[in-house]
């Protein structure tokens, strides 16, 4: 088999960039911070929980509920667009407020326990559904198989320039754009406007 084309574009970004820092002294922008998963401690999470929830929300109650308000508009655009991706590759229905829901209460669950929030995510959903992933199993799978990768080699992701990351996103991207509605449209304009 061969190496999927965004893993060998990481591979290849990350070796010339580094190529060029290290031989040349440019500076080419940072790498992601380590992602080294050490001991989980929830006590420390909760034990400030209740003075965070009187003191601090209620002296920075327009900042917090502000940010957090952001973060949901945000992540729910983003879960909102996954699932229209997904409608295209499968040509079924998905259930948006299904998916809002489910999706609000691991972000509330995520941030009592100390977590960062989430969202749905375009790549892994393609990539799924290009493999064969057809079934609620095939998601579990996938999300076990980022835990184990971030336990297994985050240190190594601390490598990897934000710059390559960014370039595959925007890859990735451009593969989503529908090109045939986009020809469809400049068919249509050229008509009205010939």
């Amino acid at each position: 088999r061969r190496v999927p084309a965004a893993l060998a574009g990481i591979i290849a970004g990350s070796l010339v960039h580094h190529y060029l820092t290290m031989n040349s002294h440019l500076l080419l922008g940072g790498t992601f911070p380590s992602l080294i998963v050490g001991e989980i401690e929830f006590t420390k999470a909760w034990a400030g929980f209740a003075a965070a929830f009187g003191d601090g929300i209620a002296r920075n109650a327009f900042g917090v509920f502000t940010a957090g308000g952001a973060m949901a508009v945000l992540s729910a655009l983003d879960i909102m667009i996954t699932g229209n991706v997904f409608e295209r590759l499968s040509y079924q229905r998905t259930n948006g407020n299904r998916d809002l829901i489910a999706l609000g209460l691991g972000n509330v669950i995520c941030g009592l326990l100390g977590g960062l929030p989430g969202s749905g995510s375009i790549t892994c959903t393609t990539n799924n559904w290009r493999a064969g992933g057809r079934t609620a199993v095939a998601k579990i799978l996938s999300a076990l198989q980022l835990i184990l990768i971030a336990l297994l080699i985050g240190e190594v992701l601390h490598y990897v320039p934000a710059m390559v990351i960014a370039g595959l996103l925007i890859v990735v991207g451009i593969e989503q754009i529908d090109k045939a509605l986009i020809k469809q449209v400049s068919g249509l304009i050229e008509n009205r406007f010939a």
